[in-house]
C-alpha cells in the first residue's frame, strides 16, 4: 500500500518574515578633518563611532544634530560596536567622500619618527627633518642652514 502523503497549505508553520528595524540616533560630534563622529542613539545606549566611509548615500560628513538611521558592527580591534550604512546624514565635507588628502597637499615626505621625537634610522632616513639643523638625520635641514640638504650631499661632500 501507498502511504498518503500529507500536505500543508503553503506557509503554515513557518515563521512570519522578520522585519528588521534599523536604530536610530543624533550626531554627537563630528571631525571632518579627520573624518569620523560618533552617534548618541536614542535608546540611551554608549555613543557609537561612525568613519566618513560607514555615510550612505552619497554623504560626505555628518552634522551635530542630524537624526540618523545605521546598523552596527563589532569592531574587534577597539572591542565595540560602531555605526555603518549610516543614513540621514547632510553635512558636506571640504575633503569630499575621499577625505583629506584627495587634493590637499601631502605631508609624505615629513619623518614620523622625527616629528615624535626621534628618528631611529638617524642620517640615512629618507624622509625629511623640518627644523633640524646639523648632523639630524634625513634630509635635515636646507643646505642654506647647514644641514645636510638633499641626498646629493649626504656624502658630506659640497
Amino acid at each position: 500500500l501507498a502511504q498518503a502523503h500529507k500536505t500543508r497549505p503553503r506557509g503554515a508553520g513557518r515563521a512570519a518574515p522578520r522585519t528588521f528595524i534599523m536604530p536610530t540616533g543624533v550626531c554627537k560630534a563630528w571631525d571632518d578633518t579627520r573624518g569620523f563622529g560618533f552617534i548618541g542613539p536614542d535608546d540611551g545606549s554608549e555613543d557609537l563611532f561612525c568613519h566618513r566611509t560607514a555615510l550612505a548615500d552619497g554623504a560626505t560628513a555628518m552634522k551635530v544634530g542630524d537624526k540618523l538611521t545605521y546598523e552596527t558592527s563589532f569592531d574587534a580591534a577597539k572591542n565595540k560596536q560602531r555605526a555603518e550604512n549610516v543614513q540621514g546624514a547632510t553635512g558636506s565635507s571640504e575633503f569630499g567622500a575621499a577625505g583629506p588628502g584627495a587634493g590637499a597637499p601631502s605631508n609624505d615626505s615629513v619623518c614620523r619618527q622625527f616629528s615624535r621625537g626621534h628618528c631611529s634610522y638617524g642620517d640615512k632616513c629618507r624622509f625629511e627633518h623640518p627644523g633640524a639643523g646639523g648632523m639630524s638625520g634625513g634630509k635635515g635641514a636646507p643646505a642654506a642652514a647647514g644641514g645636510w640638504g638633499d641626498w646629493g650631499s649626504w656624502g658630506g661632500g659640497k
